[in-house]
């Protein structure tokens, strides 16, 4: 019976061993800090857009994406068709957005010959038409 005592003590020799062994393993690795996870972390290469990088990615392409608006002012009033689709009637329309390009502006009013204009309009731009029916 005296012989199984003996491998005990070497037993808990070995466990200090390993113990002390990964100790310094842990001490190598840096302290976390407290704050956000790493992982959401913006910066890098291969890191993903936070919605504010993609609202900037998004504002730098708007220009060449950016609709266009054509503001009308018919007096006393017309019916306002763009390239054949009718838009309402001014007044109370008064500001219509379009795609960049070449567009066909109507202005018809019952009995008075209908104004038409040809518009080119460009991303972001604002296009003022301003049209009286006057016999």
């Amino acid at each position: 019976m005296e012989a199984a005592p003996a491998p005990q003590p070497q037993q808990k020799a070995a466990e200090p061993k390993a113990a002390k062994e990964a100790k310094p393993s842990h001490r190598k690795e840096p302290a976390a800090k407290p704050g956000p996870p790493q992982t959401a972390k913006t910066e890098g290469p291969l890191a993903a857009p936070t919605p504010k990088g993609k609202e900037a990615e998004l504002a730098a392409l708007a220009p060449a994406m950016r609709d266009g608006t054509i503001n009308i002012m018919a007096l006393p009033w017309a019916e306002v068709f763009v390239d054949g689709a009718r838009q309402g009637v001014s007044p109370p329309l008064k500001a219509i957005p379009l795609k960049p390009g070449r567009h066909r502006v109507e202005l018809r009013n019952g009995s008075f010959p209908p104004h038409i204009q040809i518009v080119e309009l460009r991303p972001g731009a604002e296009i003022n038409i301003t049209h009286r029916f006057r016999r």
